[in-house]
């Protein structure tokens, strides 16, 4: 669901592009309304209502992710 924890659209970008060992060319423009640039995910509800804590760090749930998708 999510780990809690801020997380940089830097980061995403760099945790994908090295598991998946592609990495495109980044292209820089003027903000937009509704860009991001940190994607937080609260999880405190699913803990409250399901008992669901986060189990693995995101670098985890996404190489978890990208193998599941590459099988």
């Amino acid at each position: 669901i999510a780990t809690g924890k801020p997380t940089s659209v830097n980061e995403i970008y760099d945790t994908l592009a090295q598991l998946t060992g592609y990495k495109p060319e980044i292209v820089r423009a003027p903000k937009r309304p509704g860009d991001i640039y940190m994607a937080y995910f609260d999880c405190s509800k699913a803990e409250r209502i399901l008992g669901w804590k986060p189990q693995v760090t995101f670098e985890e749930g996404v190489k978890a992710t990208v193998d599941f998708f590459r099988k």
